[in-house]
């Protein structure tokens, strides 16, 4: 592979040399320098031919023989769902009122010190032939001295005691508010506790870099839970110490009013613009379940390529498959390559009918997803297995195969760097193996030396004489 580094004029805001590099599409192509201007590579190969892209402000950073991969890019966990798990009652789609009742009474002893009593997961099946105020009167059967809100597992809807109604209908009177929403009355009750939130999100801040990770996609999580993660991101952000980056997604679990999902996207695709390079929203997230039809899935698919959104379509069994495959069929496409990408909960077998579309270039059949990171480390013949997971094909699944993924120039310059080389470790090894570096946009935003130095600092300082 030829790497061109006089296509540009441009010197370097920096340049990262006397490294082993792993530029390119393949692992054996290793170089000793990278040049980066304005958070993008412009130059890999020979530091000694980089010398037009050098000036008195290029930083030069020594590597000192470090081992640099693209930057990791974590798509099995859930951070949003595992930083709020403590934060709220766990509810079941397949429970009734009485099991809901029961299931928030069994563990409310462990939100003495909530100011709303919050739960989340109902389904269509739990109050089934109530009305509103029948659901009320089944919500204050609960013994409780506070707000109760629990929210649909489709987060459209939800319910309440009659202590939350009354603050909703007097807050919204004395607002003026004339349609009271679920999002107006996340917002009034706001059921989780910021601080704790927020440092949470801290804890995840600190420790993906650790494992090398430099992007987060936070799939699957319902869309009020993403902006409370998202706002405390924010204010990582704004303390100048945030160190990776998300990708979030708008999930959708039910069958949905087309221009309230076109309303939704339109929002999605303008969130946080201002902070784009740290925050993405380009992937709608579709669970299927038997409450969204195949016209439904239709006009969800078609609502999305208008808008140029990338959908992941989480299925349960091979007759959810098939239905996607038999949807994608009768929706235009309008020319996008690798449009829907279909995860599996389990294996599954692709039918003679779908063999025909398996490899449509509208559709990237996944199959199952890995269940956690170890998962992911046990099944991969070898390392260099794992990177390209975590790298070039984690990107392509992100649709963002043409930015990150790989170390090119015109790439976006997150590296993930070591102080062994990963592809000398088997898989159970590198697993254990921490980051020396991550760099995030072409600037350092974990050093492992540093943070350790930095430690040993605020120990001694704070240690009596």
């Amino acid at each position: 592979m030829a790497f061109n580094i006089f296509k540009s004029k441009k010197t370097a805001d920096t340049v990262y040399y006397n490294g082993k590099i792993h530029a390119g599409y393949t692992f054996s192509h290793v170089v000793d320098a990278v040049a980066v201007k304005e958070g993008k590579v412009i130059a890999v190969g020979d530091f000694n031919m980089m010398e037009e892209l050098v000036d008195t402000n290029t930083f030069l950073y020594d590597l000192k023989g470090k081992y640099v991969f693209p930057g990791f890019i974590e798509t099995i966990e859930r951070p949003v769902m595992d930083t709020l798990f403590k934060e709220y009652i766990h509810l079941d789609k397949d429970m009734n009122a009485e099991d809901v009742k029961d299931g928030i009474e069994n563990v409310l002893y462990e939100y003495d010190d909530n100011e709303v009593v919050f739960g989340y997961g109902y389904g269509d099946k739990t109050f089934e032939g109530f009305n509103r105020n029948e659901i009320t009167s089944k919500m204050d059967e609960v013994e409780t001295s506070k707000p109760l809100l629990i929210v649909h597992d489709n987060c459209l809807t939800c319910a309440y005691n009659s202590l939350a109604d009354k603050i909703i209908k007097e807050a919204a009177e004395e607002e003026a508010v004339r349609v009271i929403t679920l999002p107006y009355i996340l917002n009034l009750l706001l059921p989780f506790d910021y601080e704790t939130v927020l440092d949470e999100v801290e804890k995840v801040n600190d420790e993906y870099p650790e494992r090398g990770i430099t992007t987060v996609y936070n799939w699957g999580s319902p869309n009020f839970f993403d902006e409370v993660f998202e706002n405390a991101v924010l204010s990582i952000l704004n303390e100048g110490v945030l160190k990776v980056k998300h990708q979030g997604t708008l999930m959708i679990s039910s069958k949905i009013n087309s221009k309230l999902l076109g309303h939704l996207l339109s929002q999605l695709r303008a969130k946080c613009t201002e902070v784009s390079e740290y925050m993405m929203h380009e992937i709608l997230y579709i669970e299927l379940n038997e409450s969204i039809g195949e016209n439904d899935l239709a006009e969800i698919i078609e609502c999305a390529v208008e808008l140029n959104i990338k959908i992941h379509i989480s299925c349960h069994c091979d007759e959810e498959v098939a239905m996607v495959y038999k949807v994608a069929e009768k929706v235009s496409m309008r020319g996008n390559s690798e449009f829907i990408f279909i995860f599996t909960e389990e294996e599954t077998d692709i039918s003679e009918h779908q063999k025909e579309y398996a490899n449509s270039e509208y559709i990237r059949y996944i199959g199952k997803r890995c269940k956690s990171r170890r998962e992911l480390f046990e099944k991969s013949k070898d390392t260099g297995e794992v990177i390209k997971q975590l790298t070039e094909i984690a990107a392509s699944y992100l649709g963002l195969d043409e930015l990150l993924g790989i170390i090119e120039e015109g790439f976006i310059a997150d590296f993930s760097i070591f102080d062994r080389n990963p592809l000398e470790m088997a898989p159970a090894k590198f697993y254990k193996e921490s980051a020396a570096m991550t760099v995030i946009n072409g600037e350092i935003v974990y050093d492992e030396a540093r943070e350790a130095d930095d430690e040993l600092y605020q120990m001694l300082s704070t240690s009596p004489l």
